[in-house]
């Protein structure tokens, strides 16, 4: 099997979410199938050699002046999975082409921008995949997408995060500020993240739960934490407001933290509740998208349009251990259903039946 694959995010800088799983996917693929090959199409002038593995992956740049992004997606990559002789496209960041040179899978992770045309060029594609049950009833009901002909393929915790000992995440969280029990959030600039939500709600919980525990919110820019910042001033409360975190950070903050503050308005899948499994964290998510689906019965859920709710969740959490216990015990139950083999399996089984190659669909985890 020879795969043109649409690299873009893989090969920019910084990797986002949807990046590192689309590079968790390969790599596991890499191993379950060591004799296929993919060509990595990117835009970057100096890529990062090993990103994929050598040998597998072949990163090729795409040589396209401008910015003319709909050129690139819609119509070169076909082009280039032709002259490449690929059997198979993979289109992984939501998109697809309007030319179909060859067999086309593509990967909708969510459906965010609410830009995605899926009429007639969705009848040429040979294959849909999603991560969650959620978008697929979307593709289905909002875009009129043939349910045959999508896959939901959960993606699995990131292999970077691990549960951590005190004597290993304490120098870290000294360099945070934190010297007692906290609340973590990841913050952005987008309202998606319910920021603003999270320190009014923080604002609403009595004073001596405050003082008690710290909230911590990471992954803001420098506007964003002004921005912040000047809200906690008004509404007069102390927050710990940090910038973007480091790949090595990840698993000493959630594995200090005793609540995973994450009431997401919209989200495809939901990275950070598998995460906050691996680390035994008690996670306060939302009720609505594909949240629910992934939560299942191991993380407390509201409803993040509201900020009572929201505030009720962390009372709850901050302050009812026995709750915390049990939805960390679920946690680590529910973790083992999700893992990047199984998810490498599924997606192998896809390109195999789209390209008309067929084998056992074993799901071993």
């Amino acid at each position: 099997m020879r795969i043109a694959l649409d690299a873009r995010s893989i090969y920019a800088q910084p990797l986002y979410k949807k990046s590192r799983n689309l590079i968790n996917l390969y790599q596991t693929l890499s191993e379950l199938r060591p004799h296929w090959h993919v060509c990595a199409y990117h835009r970057q002038a100096e890529p990062e050699k090993n990103i994929l593995p050598h040998g597998f992956a072949t990163p090729i740049r795409v040589g396209l002046s401008g910015s003319r992004f709909e050129t690139l997606n819609r119509w070169r990559l076909p082009m280039m999975a032709w002259r490449d002789e690929a059997t198979i496209l993979h289109c992984s960041a939501n998109l697809y082409p309007f030319w179909k040179a060859r067999s086309t899978v593509v990967t909708i992770h969510d459906l965010l921008p609410f830009d995605i045309p899926l009429d007639h060029p969705a009848k040429e594609v040979a294959h849909l995949i999603c991560p969650s049950r959620y978008i697929a009833n979307r593709l289905v009901h909002d875009f009129g997408a043939n349910p045959q002909h999508i896959t939901v393929n959960h993606w699995a915790p990131d292999p970077t995060i691990r549960q951590i000992d005190e004597s290993e995440y304490q120098p870290v969280l000294d360099r945070y500020g934190i010297h007692q029990p906290f609340v973590l959030h990841f913050g952005s600039t987008s309202k998606r993240n319910n920021t603003q939500k999270i320190i009014k709600a923080w604002a609403m919980l009595e004073p001596r739960l405050r003082r008690e525990q710290s909230l911590l919110i990471v992954g803001l820019d420098q506007h964003a934490r002004d921005e912040t910042k000047h809200l906690a001033n008004t509404l007069g409360v102390d927050v710990h407001i940090s910038g973007f975190t480091t790949t090595d950070d990840m698993p000493s903050l959630l594995s200090a933290a005793n609540v995973l503050a994450y009431p997401s308005l919209a989200e495809g899948f939901g990275i950070p509740i598998l995460n906050g499994w691996v680390t035994s964290t008690a996670i306060l998510t939302s009720n609505i998208t594909s949240l629910p689906e992934i939560a299942g019965d191991a993380a407390f859920t509201v409803d993040p349009t509201d900020v009572f709710q929201i505030a009720g969740g962390l009372h709850e959490l901050m302050t009812n251990r026995s709750l915390c216990h049990r939805l960390i015990n679920n946690g680590r139950h529910r973790a083992s259903m999700f893992s990047w083999r199984a998810t490498a399996q599924r997606f192998a089984n896809v390109l195999e039946n789209a390209a008309g190659l067929f084998r056992p669909r074993s799901l071993a985890a």
